[in-house]
């Protein structure tokens, strides 16, 4: 490290990393969901609390009731709290990008079979109401690994589409699965 780095490392302290920031909106989510009444206790179980929460509050004049920018904090640390979930009870691994513009949205969950989940990505789509879409349902996708190819139907993962019929990303993707989607930005200066 030079001495620009240090000075400039002095100057303007570095911006914590996702995987700093992952544990901080986790207890967060836990403190004010006990405040609120529904403690959530850290296992998969409480996921039917979340989705509860966000049946009740998502609607006009609820807690949750406002659009997804205004959210973003909220929905990272429910993704927190979820991937967290996920890491305990399966042997999951976090995964982030920090140079990404979007890597509050990508955080991922390594799954042990090589499957990676992304809990804030669930976290939004349950929070836009999209039929289909719980915790408790992303639950069952991530915990139990698909069927061998030859023995597999078609797994939920492989079964979401659009309307056209174009496969859609999801938030359990296999290692393979290309392109990511861009839901907000770390490091944006404005709001659109």
């Amino acid at each position: 490290m030079g001495l620009f780095d240090k000075l400039k490392e002095k100057i303007a302290p570095q911006e914590p990393t996702l995987m700093e920031e992952i544990p901080k909106a986790e207890a967060w989510l836990k403190e004010n969901m006990e405040r609120f009444g529904q403690p959530l206790d850290g296992t998969h179980e409480s996921f039917a609390v979340l989705d509860v929460f966000f049946e009740e509050q998502c609607k006009p004049g609820g807690l949750l009731a406002g659009k997804v920018r205004y959210m973003k904090n909220q929905l990272f640390a429910v993704g927190a709290y979820v991937g967290q979930v996920l890491v305990n009870e399966l042997g999951g691994t976090w995964v982030t990008d920090d140079k990404a513009r979007e890597g509050e949205a990508l955080i991922g969950v390594q799954l042990p079979d090589g499957r990676m989940a992304r809990p804030v990505q669930r976290a939004i789509r349950c929070f836009n109401r999209e039929p289909g879409y719980t915790f408790v349902d992303f639950w069952d996708i991530v915990s139990n690994p698909p069927k061998p190819r030859e023995e597999a139907e078609e797994t939920p993962l492989e079964a979401e589409t659009s309307e056209e019929g174009v496969p859609q990303e999801s938030e359990a993707e296999t290692p393979k699965a290309k392109g990511k989607r861009k839901l907000f930005g770390r490091r944006e200066k404005s709001e659109e």
